[in-house]
Formats: C-alpha cells, structure tokens, sequence
C-alpha cells in the first residue's frame, strides 16, 4: 500500500508552485484519508450512526425547503393556507435544537453508549470483520421485523404520551408544531423523555433484542429518519413509498395529528394500530367531510 507520507512527498516533486491552490486541496484530501486510516472501531462507529441518523435528514429538510422556497409540487401541499403558521421564535429553536441534537448529542450518546452497543450486536469492529455485512435474505427480514416492531411500540409509546398528564410535560413541546410544511427537522424536536421513550427505544429495541448486524442497524436508522422526515415535511407525495397505499401511514395523517391536537392518528409506518383501535376516528371524519 502507497503511504500517505509517500503521496505527499510525490505532490511536492512533480507540482509546480503554479499549482498551490490544487497542491493545498489534494494536502487536505489526503490527511482526511490519514485520519480515518487512524480510527479505532468505536470512532467508526460512532461515524457511522451518526450518519446514518443525520445525512437523511439533511437531503430530505434541503429538498423540501428548496421546493416550498420556488413554490415547486404546491398542488402537493397538506396545508396551503395553514391557520397557525410557524413562528419566528420556533423556527430558530428547531434549528438549535436540530443542530445541537444531531451534531453534540447523538454522536456523543453514540460514543458513549459504544461498549453496550458492541456487546449487543454483531458485526463489530465496522472495519475488516469476516462476516460483518448481513446475507440478503437475513437483511430483508430483520428490516421487515424492525419495521413491524418499531410501528407497535411507536404507536403505543405515541399514545400513551397524548396522557393528558404526560402531555402537559413532555409531548406539548413537539406539538408547538401545527404545521409542518418544510420542517422535516421538527420530527425531532421533542423533550428528552420523549426523545428516549418515544423515539430511541421503538427504534432500537428490536435490533438490540435481535442482536442485529451493525450495518444493518445503520441502514434502519436511515431509513427510520427518512420515514420521520416524510411524515414532518408537509407535503403528501403519492410516489411516497411511506404513504402511497393502505396500509401504509402516510404524511397526511401524521400532519393531521399535529394540526388536530389529540385527535388520534398516533401510528408510525402503518395505520393498522389506529385502525384497529379506533384512534384514525378524527382523520377518517376529516377526509370524509372534505370529499
């Protein structure tokens, strides 16, 4: 293997000062490659979760700020006209606390919580383990059970915080967001029990239950965040593949719940919980009235 010393030592031969500019680019390319050839497998871990829970996040909030911003796919709007519109005040907050939750937090949380991780699923160190990527079919499935395991526990973690005690406390926070157009960030904008109890344990549960392939964990938080980020965007696209069918719950639901403060409309992938429970009573009302 070529050496980062050797390439740089290389650069200074053959570039001429002419060429500083390119010579201080290719400098710093290099030393980034140095610096993740010198992580250790917590550092890469950490990397790795922290990606999987931020990038998503970041493609989906610029894309819809983008088409909310030249008044592209309008006709997919959930509130045009929306009656309590986001405020100043909270538009900064949830910068804040976006910024704060997935730059300081998570990655310091994933650190932390390293040695559990480690010792609960497989496929660790990320880097050079035999065996650390999942066969397809045991991907596929695990997906399917995250999947079905985070929508029960969601849903009911959900409900249980609309408690009209627990509410006051804890859920209002989140519920300060009526609209949601273009605020895929406010999917995390909650109180830290919430964010415990109502988000990192449905998420996590099964996965660690399971003692699940690291990588495969990563790739369900992605997707975890990008089903969040569709539900708090405040547009309903039919090529969602979060909402384009039943039993599919789509952002037009969710956004429902958030306009029609305990109205129900409490699930996360699917509307079946609801559904069986009663609790899409408001919604199914709503869209019956409106033709």
């Amino acid at each position: 293997d070529v050496s980062v010393e050797c390439l740089l030592s290389c650069t200074h031969h053959h570039w001429s000062p002419e060429c500083s500019f390119q010579l201080d680019l290719w400098h710093t390319a290099l030393h980034f490659v140095e610096m993740f050839e010198k992580m250790d497998e917590r550092s890469w871990c950490t990397l790795l979760l922290a990606t999987a829970h931020t990038l998503p996040v970041v493609i989906h909030q610029a894309f819809v700020m983008g088409i909310t911003h030249f008044g592209y796919l309008k006709r997919y709007l959930i509130q045009p006209n929306p009656r309590r519109p986001v405020t100043a005040a909270l538009n900064k907050r949830v910068w804040i606390g976006s910024a704060l939750n997935h730059f300081v937090l998570m990655p310091a949380g994933a650190y932390i919580a390293f040695p559990f991780l480690k010792s609960q699923l497989t496929g660790l160190p990320v880097v050079g383990t035999a065996g650390a990527h999942a066969a397809a079919s045991e991907f596929f499935l695990h997906i399917i059970l995250f999947i079905f395991a985070e929508d029960a526990l969601f849903y009911w973690t959900h409900r249980l915080l609309h408690h009209p005690k627990l509410f006051a406390k804890i859920h209002r926070k989140h519920h300060e967001f009526h609209t949601l157009t273009a605020y895929s960030i406010a999917s995390e904008f909650t109180h830290p029990v919430e964010s415990l109890l109502g988000n990192l344990v449905p998420v996590l549960a099964a996965p660690l239950i399971m003692r699940a392939k690291f990588h495969t964990v990563c790739i369900w938080i992605a997707l975890r965040m990008l089903k969040t980020c569709d539900a708090h965007c405040g547009y309903a696209f039919p090529w969602s593949p979060f909402g384009c069918c039943w039993p599919l719950n789509g952002a037009a639901r969710h956004d429902f719940h958030h306009e029609a403060v305990n109205q129900g409309s409490y699930g996360s992938f699917f509307v079946l919980w609801d559904q069986i429970c009663g609790t899409d009573a408001g919604f199914v009302d709503r869209t019956r009235k409106s033709g």
